[in-house]
C-alpha cells in the first residue's frame, strides 16, 4: 500500500499594500485574472499572489430619469424575490404543500409591502437631490499581480507550465 504525499500548506503572509513585488502590469483586470490563472496552474502557491488595482476612478451612468411607479416596481420586485426565497427554504423543510405557497406569499406580500414603502418614502427624501436612476462602475488605470518577493524567481517557470501545460514540457 503507497501512500499518497499531500502539499504542505504553507502561509506566506505578505501585505499586498507594501510589500511584494510586481511581476507584470495589465490594463484590464481579466488579463491579471487569467495570468493568475496560469500561475495557479502551474503549482504557483495561490495564496502568495494577489491583483493590485492602481489608479481607481468611478463612472456613474444614468440609465434615465426616475418616478414613484419605477421604485414601488423595484421594492415590490424584491418582496417577490424574498417570497421566493422564502417558499424555496420551507419548501425545502416541509415540503412544497399549498400551505407553503399561501404563507410564502403571505409573508413575501407583506414584506414587499413594507419594501415598497421604504423605496418610496426614500425616494421622497432625495427627490430635491437627484431625480434621475444611474449605475456606478469602478475601474482602474492599471492591474498589477504581486507575489511574495520569496517567490519571485518560481514565477517563470509556474507561468510556463501553466500556459503550456505539464504534458508539452515533458
Amino acid at each position: 500500500m503507497e501512500l499518497i504525499k499531500r502539499k504542505e500548506l504553507v502561509s506566506y503572509d505578505f501585505n499586498p499594500l507594501n510589500e511584494g513585488t510586481p511581476v507584470m502590469s495589465f490594463a484590464h483586470e481579466q488579463q491579471a485574472t487569467e495570468y493568475v490563472n496560469k500561475l495557479v496552474k502551474g503549482d504557483f502557491p495561490p495564496e502568495a499572489i494577489a491583483i493590485r488595482a492602481t489608479d481607481l476612478f468611478f463612472i456613474e451612468k444614468v440609465i434615465g430619469p426616475t418616478n414613484y411607479s419605477k421604485v414601488a416596481l423595484r421594492g415590490l420586485k424584491q418582496g417577490l424575490y424574498y417570497a421566493g426565497g422564502f417558499f424555496a427554504a420551507c419548501g425545502f423543510f416541509s415540503g412544497y404543500t399549498w400551505d407553503t405557497v399561501q404563507l410564502s406569499l403571505f409573508v413575501g406580500g407583506g414584506y414587499g409591502a413594507v419594501m415598497l414603502l421604504i423605496e418610496i418614502f426614500g425616494a421622497m427624501k432625495d427627490a430635491k437631490k437627484q431625480n434621475f436612476e444611474s449605475t456606478v462602475d469602478y475601474m482602474a488605470n492599471k492591474y498589477e499581480v504581486i507575489v511574495n518577493p520569496e517567490l519571485e524567481d518560481q514565477v517563470q517557470d509556474a507561468f510556463l507550465k501553466g500556459a503550456l501545460g505539464a504534458k508539452q514540457l515533458a
